[in-house]
């Protein structure tokens, strides 16, 4: 007999699938909102700071419209809002109403907060 040698070969076959990658950088701005809030003094408590007796012009009033009383009451001071009638401004040297072309109110200035 003949010796038979048998040989075994073995291939393997790898396939690789690569996908494109892509990178991409996206900037996006960052807002931010600021609510500002005003907080408006009770006619009292406005009157408590001033700490006298009589009738002073509102300090948020631009048409000079109103005015605080502060009066005392209990040993302490307390405040009313008041209204001129009609067309009337409040005038702050003399305390009163009086007609408009008595008194020039002040332009309202405003402070915008930062």
């Amino acid at each position: 007999t003949t010796p038979t040698t048998t040989t075994t070969t073995t291939t393997t076959t790898s396939t690789s699938t690569l996908t494109p990658t892509t990178s991409s950088t996206t900037t996006t701005p960052i807002t931010s909102t600021t609510q500002s809030t005003t907080t408006t003094q009770s006619p009292t408590d406005w009157c408590a700071d001033k700490g006298t007796i009589g009738r002073y012009p509102h300090p948020h009033d631009p048409d000079c419209r109103s005015y605080y009383y502060c009066f005392a009451s209990e040993g302490s001071l307390a405040g009313s809002t008041y209204f001129c009638q009609g067309t009337t401004v409040f005038k702050p040297d003399i305390q009163q109403c009086v007609t408009s072309t008595t008194y020039q109110c002040p332009d309202y200035v405003t402070t915008p907060i930062p």
